[in-house]
């Protein structure tokens, strides 16, 4: 059994900054991958990978955990969404080069609230929007904001094209 993280007390070496105790970590996600599946079965909850080359991370959520991880561990699956920046990562680094962590089990209704929260807290790298909840397809981005992912995926490759 895994203990859920509920509380997330002030970090004390920084009053001003939260302290963020995740509810399970996994510290390869090649190696672990048939137990991060059995155990996020049916489970919804925030998730973070952790390029351990980089230190960048990708904040998502589910309402079943197992399932989305089953997509992530699915290469046709990620080489068909390389519009995502964290599939590229996951291309050009390699699973074994990435962590998992979750960092909150929840009800499905607090999914937003949640992700929201570690949005503001983490300030992930990978994730293009910074909404909690919406979908980055159909998004009209700024000239800034293409900018900065062209800049963030410089020798990151999808298919024959580098960016």
């Amino acid at each position: 059994m895994r203990a859920y993280s509920t509380y997330i007390p002030k970090d004390k070496n920084n009053p001003n900054k939260d302290h963020i105790i995740p509810a399970v970590f996994y510290e390869d996600a090649y190696s672990m991958k048939k137990g991060i599946l059995k155990e996020n079965k049916g489970k919804a909850g925030i998730y973070m990978l952790t390029n351990k080359l980089t230190g960048d991370i990708y904040v998502g959520q589910s309402k079943d955990l197992c399932k989305r991880f089953q997509k992530y561990f699915n290469l046709s699956y990620i080489n068909s969404r390389k519009e995502l920046i964290i599939s590229r990562a996951l291309i050009k680094y390699g699973y074994l080069n990435f962590s998992v962590t979750i960092l909150e089990y929840c009800n499905e209704s607090e999914l937003d609230v949640k992700q929201q929260y570690y949005f503001d807290t983490l300030n992930p790298q990978y994730n293009i929007q910074k909404i909690a909840g919406g979908s980055s397809r159909g998004l009209t981005l700024s000239v800034e904001t293409k900018a900065k992912i062209s800049k963030a995926l410089k020798g990151v490759y999808a298919g024959d094209k580098a960016y």
